[in-house]
């Protein structure tokens, strides 16, 4: 098998995506920009997400997709898309799936 543990290192979508860990976060989101090589599902008008500041902001769809850490580790990561300005990575999604925050 090639590349880092089944995902290709050829692939021409692949890109470094910062996250910003949060804590606090219900679901880890990445913006609507971010993740182009996968479609949003369609948005859930249901779901509406409430920022630091009390703002509310729509969801606008879902994205799965495979990541590989810094430390090579595979993530398949299903993530809520929406108006954000970076990236958040919600520690009890990773933890609930069996992952470690150090």
């Amino acid at each position: 098998m090639d590349g880092i543990h089944g995902c290709s290192e050829t692939a021409a979508e692949w890109k470094d995506i910062g996250f910003l860990v949060d804590s606090g976060a219900s679901s880890t989101v990445v913006g609507k920009d971010e993740v182009k090589a996968v479609s949003a599902s369609d948005p859930d008008p249901n779901r509406h997400y409430k920022m630091a500041d009390g703002s509310i902001i729509p969801n606008l769809g879902e994205k799965w997709f495979r990541a590989v850490t810094d430390e090579n580790k595979p993530l398949s990561l299903m993530t809520q898309v929406a108006d954000v300005d970076k990236p958040l990575l919600c520690v009890a999604q990773i933890v609930h799936n069996g992952g470690k925050m150090v």
